[in-house]
C-alpha cells in the first residue's frame, strides 16, 4: 500500500504544510547532528565537525527540494512562483510579451476557425434516436454511382416493411416567403410524414406531418426550425397555428422543430420543413412531379427493421432494382440501388467523397502555418534566453536541478501559449460572424439559400485547449532544453569573455530557421499549385458560351399565383427587360448550367432535339427548363 501511503503523505503536506516543514528542519538537523558527533569522535574541533558534517551532507537546500518533491507538493508551490516570476518578467517587456502572443494567437484563430468548420460539416451529430439502425437509399446513375431518388422509388422501397420500419424522402430547395420585415428567401426540405420517425426524433411544439399530408391536395403545411422560430418569430409560442405565406401561397405552421436539430443531410439550417401536399409552393418548377420517375430529386432515408442487417437490406434493394429495371426499361435498365450503412453518408453520396481530403488539406495548411509561428517564436525566446545566461547559472549555482530550470522556462512557454490561445479563440469567435456572409453569396450563387451550422462547442474548445498546450510545448522546448543543458561554469565564462551566442545556441537556432525556410517553402509551393488549379479550372469548357452573361436570381411571392400567372409575370418581366440598352437577349431558367441540384430532362421552349429524352443526367447534374426567350 506504498501507494496509499504516499497519498496522505501528500495530503498532509497541502493542508499542514508548516507543520511538515517543521518536521522536515527537524529531521534534516537530526541527521546533521549525527553526522557532526562523529566527526568529533574522530577528534576534530567543534567548528571543523560542523563544516566537515555540512560537506558530506551536501547542499541543503536541494535535499530540501528533494524531499519536498518526495511529498509530491512541491511541483504545485514551483509553479505557483514560477508562474508569478514569468508574469512579472513579462510585464517588465509587454512590447516582447504581445508580438510573441500574436504571432501565436493568429496560428491558433486560424486553425480553431478552420477546424470549427471542418467540425460543423463532417462530425457534428445530430440527436438521433438509435442511429446505428439509420441507413441512406440511393439510385445509382448510369455509371453506377449512388445519386438521387425519384418519388416514385421511394414509395417502392417503403413497401418494403419487412426490411425498414420507416422510410422517408426528402428533397431540398429554396423558397421565397414574407416575413414581418419584407420578403426573404429560405431553404426549405419537401419531407414526408415519415421523416421524424425515421430519425427517432420529435418536434419541439406542436405537431408534425399527418401521413395524409403526403398526397397532392390536402394543403400547405410547414414546421419552423428552432432557428428560424426565434429569430423571426421572436420566439413566439402562438406560432402554432400561424398562417405564412409562402412563394404565393398559404401555407400554416403547425409546430416547431426538434431541438439541436438543423437537417438531416447537410450542415446548412433548414428554415422550414414542408409537407409533401406541399410541392408547388414558391414554383412549379423547382420540385418536379411526383409522378414523374425521371426525376430524381428526393434524398431517402430509412430505419432498418429490428434485426435487420444492411447486408440484407442492399440484398432487398437489389431485388427491387430488378424488378424496376424490368418493369421501366428506357429508366431503370442498368441501374441499381445502394445501401449506405449508418454514418457512411455526411452530406450527399456524391460530394462526400471529397470532404474528408479536402479537410485533411486544409487541416494540415493551417497547421503547417501554426509549426511556422512555433519556429518563430522559438527563436525569439532563444534570443530572450541568452541575455538570461547570468540568471541561470545563478539558479544553477544555487541548487536548482537543469529540470527546475527548464520547467521554468516551459512555464514561460506554456503562458504565453495561454494568453496567445485566450486571444485566437476571440480572434476565431469574430472570424466564424463571417461564416454566414461568405455561405449566402455562395448559396444564392448556387441558388440556395440558408446559414451554416458553425459555433464553437466543447469539442471545438478541447481542441483549442489541446492545441494550446500543445503549442507551448513546441516553441518552449528549444529554449528549455537549451536552457537546462548550459553549464555554471560555461555560463559564466560566456558571460565574462564574449557577447555571441555559442556554437550549441547558435546551431539551434540556424536548425529553427531551417524548419521556418522549408515550412514557408511549402507554403509556397501549395499556394502556387492552388492558384494553377484556379487559374486552369477558370479556362475549363463548361459546354455553353459565357461570355457578357448575367443572371438575376428573382422571386415571386406576391398573391396566390398560379404558374401560368407566375409564367406571364415572366414574359412580362422579359418584355420589359428587353428594353433595357446594353441588353441582346433575355431568357428565363430555373436552373443555371453547371449549377449543383437535382436532375431531370432539360426542355428548351419551341426546340425538338433530334431524339426525345428518356432518361435523366446524373453525374453532378445540372438542368433547365427555359419557358420563353426574347
Amino acid at each position: 500500500m506504498q501507494w496509499l501511503d504516499k497519498v496522505r503523505l501528500t495530503l498532509r503536506s497541502l493542508f499542514r504544510r508548516e507543520r511538515m516543514e517543521r518536521e522536515l528542519d527537524a529531521e534534516l538537523q537530526f541527521y546533521l547532528d549525527v553526522e557532526t558527533t562523529k566527526h568529533q569522535a574522530a577528534g576534530l574541533g567543534p567548528a571543523d565537525s560542523t563544516r566537515a558534517a555540512r560537506r558530506s551532507f551536501g547542499n541543503m537546500t536541494r535535499v530540501k527540494e528533494e524531499c519536498r518533491d518526495t511529498r509530491g507538493v512541491n511541483v504545485l508551490d514551483d509553479l505557483r512562483h514560477d508562474i508569478r516570476y514569468v508574469t512579472r518578467g513579462l510585464l517588465r517587456s509587454p512590447g516582447s510579451a504581445a508580438a510573441a502572443t500574436l504571432i501565436v494567437a493568429l496560428g491558433i484563430g486560424v486553425n480553431t476557425t478552420v477546424f470549427s468548420i471542418v467540425t460543423a460539416v463532417l462530425f457534428k451529430s445530430a440527436p438521433y434516436h438509435e442511429p446505428d439502425r439509420i441507413v441512406s437509399i440511393y439510385q445509382d446513375s448510369d455509371a453506377g454511382d449512388p445519386t438521387s431518388t425519384s418519388f416514385p422509388a421511394s414509395r417502392d422501397m417503403a413497401a418494403y416493411s419487412g426490411v425498414f420500419w420507416e422510410v422517408a424522402a426528402t428533397s431540398a430547395s429554396t423558397i421565397t416567403w414574407e416575413a414581418e420585415d419584407g420578403p426573404r428567401q429560405a431553404l426549405v426540405e419537401y419531407v414526408t410524414a415519415s421523416y421524424l420517425q425515421v430519425l427517432g426524433i420529435e418536434p419541439s411544439m406542436g405537431r408534425w406531418f399527418e401521413p395524409a399530408y403526403d398526397q397532392v391536395g390536402a394543403g400547405h403545411y410547414a414546421v419552423v426550425s428552432r432557428q428560424t422560430w426565434r429569430t423571426q418569430f421572436g420566439a413566439n409560442p402562438g406560432v402554432v397555428g400561424r398562417a405564412v405565406r409562402m412563394g404565393g401561397e398559404v401555407v400554416t405552421i403547425v409546430g416547431v422543430g426538434p431541438e439541436g436539430f438543423n437537417s438531416s443531410g447537410a450542415p446548412l439550417i433548414t428554415d422550414f420543413w414542408l409537407s409533401i401536399s406541399s410541392v408547388g409552393v414558391g414554383g412549379a418548377f423547382r420540385i418536379g412531379n411526383l409522378e414523374r420517375r425521371q426525376d430524381h430529386w428526393y434524398d431517402v432515408r430509412a430505419r432498418l427493421a429490428p434485426g435487420v442487417t444492411v447486408a440484407q437490406a442492399q440484398s432487398a434493394m437489389d431485388g427491387l432494382a430488378t424488378r424496376l429495371a424490368d418493369e421501366f426499361p428506357d429508366l431503370n435498365r442498368g441501374r441499381g440501388i445502394t445501401v449506405f450503412g449508418p454514418g457512411q453518408v455526411v452530406i450527399h453520396s456524391s460530394v462526400d467523397g471529397f470532404l474528408a481530403p479536402a479537410a485533411i488539406v486544409l487541416l494540415g495548411i493551417v497547421g503547417l502555418i501554426l509549426v511556422l509561428a512555433c519556429a518563430n517564436l522559438a527563436n525569439l525566446q532563444i534570443v530572450r534566453g541568452l541575455s538570461r545566461g547570468h540568471e541561470v547559472a545563478i539558479r544553477r549555482a544555487l541548487g536548482a536541478s537543469r529540470g527546475r530550470v527548464a520547467r521554468l522556462f516551459l512555464t514561460e512557454s506554456v503562458l504565453l501559449a495561454c494568453l496567445s490561445g485566450a486571444v485566437g479563440l476571440l480572434l476565431a469567435r469574430w472570424s466564424l460572424g463571417f461564416v454566414p456572409v461568405l455561405v449566402g453569396p455562395i448559396a444564392a450563387a448556387t441558388g440556395g439559400a440558408g446559414d451554416l451550422d458553425v459555433s464553437m462547442d466543447l469539442q471545438v474548445l478541447l481542441y483549442a485547449l489541446v492545441l494550446t498546450l500543445g503549442t507551448g510545448v513546441l516553441f518552449g522546448l528549444a529554449p528549455a532544453l537549451r536552457s537546462a543543458r548550459s553549464g555554471v561554469a560555461g555560463v559564466l565564462r560566456e558571460e565574462g569573455h564574449s557577447t555571441s551566442p555559442g556554437k550549441r545556441a547558435a546551431l539551434l537556432r540556424n536548425g529553427l530557421v531551417a524548419i521556418q525556410v522549408a515550412v514557408s517553402l511549402v507554403l509556397l509551393v501549395g499556394a502556387s499549385l492552388l492558384t494553377r488549379s484556379l487559374v486552369n479550372i477558370q479556362q475549363v469548357d463548361p459546354g455553353v458560351d459565357a461570355d457578357r452573361l448575367a443572371f438575376v436570381a428573382t422571386g415571386f411571392g406576391q398573391g396566390n399565383a398560379s404558374a401560368e400567372e407566375r409564367i406571364a409575370r415572366m414574359d412580362e418581366l422579359m418584355d420589359r427587360a428587353a428594353t433595357l440598352p446594353g441588353l441582346t437577349r433575355v431568357a428565363f431558367t430555373t436552373r443555371l448550367p453547371v449549377q449543383p441540384g437535382g436532375s431531370t430532362t432539360t426542355v428548351v421552349e419551341g426546340y425538338t432535339p433530334p431524339r426525345a429524352p428518356t432518361r435523366s443526367s446524373y453525374s453532378l447534374p445540372w438542368s433547365a427548363t427555359t419557358t420563353s426567350q426574347r
